[in-house]
């Protein structure tokens, strides 16, 4: 009897309580993770060469909006920089996210362009260079950064419309008032 006992206890261990496989849930992409980079007006940096003493310079400015993507359904913000090295002025626009889209390259003759429209101003064109020494698809060097910046230090709102792989334009905003650059 009490070997009965006992298979009845292990079968019952063995089988009863073991969970019956469960209808499995349709798997979603996890919702996007975005940063709090709540735009907090101009942020300004130097910093010396240590190799010949050479000052550098930066002013960065975030995007006021988040721009979404169907790749990933992923979104970034975006950073605008002007930057300063060896007294030669460059204007640099960053994605935030990497994981989002990418800037289409500019490989190719005639180069690529963004508009840019700086308050009430018409929409003009500003080519631009893909090419970062890192090899990355989120950051692009605008041309003819004088006149970007002469721009720039008069307008409060700025809105850049850029087109990305797979995605096409996009347009990012930057509220620029206020920039301080005597470089």
């Amino acid at each position: 009897m009490k070997k009965i006992l006992i298979l009845a206890v292990s079968f019952f261990v063995l089988f009863g309580c073991m969970e019956t496989e469960k209808p499995k849930a349709k798997k979603t992409a996890p919702a996007p993770v975005i940063k709090d980079l709540t735009p907090k007006g101009w942020e300004y940096s130097t910093e010396e060469d240590k190799m010949d003493g050479s000052k550098r310079y930066w002013a960065s400015r975030l995007s006021t909006n988040i721009v979404e993507f169907n790749f990933m359904n992923s979104k970034s913000w975006f950073r605008l920089t002007l930057r300063n090295m060896n007294k030669k002025n460059e204007i640099v626009l960053m994605m935030m996210e990497e994981t989002a889209g990418q800037f289409m390259p500019s490989l190719f003759s005639p180069p690529k362009t963004c508009r840019f429209k700086f308050d009430n101003s018409p929409p003009v064109n500003f080519g631009y260079s893909s090419s970062t020494s890192d090899g990355s698809s989120n950051t692009i060097f605008f041309f003819n950064p004088q006149k970007l910046i002469a721009n720039l230090k008069i307008a409060e709102k700025l809105m850049i419309e850029c087109e990305f792989y797979q995605e096409g334009k996009k347009i990012i905003e930057f509220d620029v008032k206020g920039l301080e650059w005597n470089r």
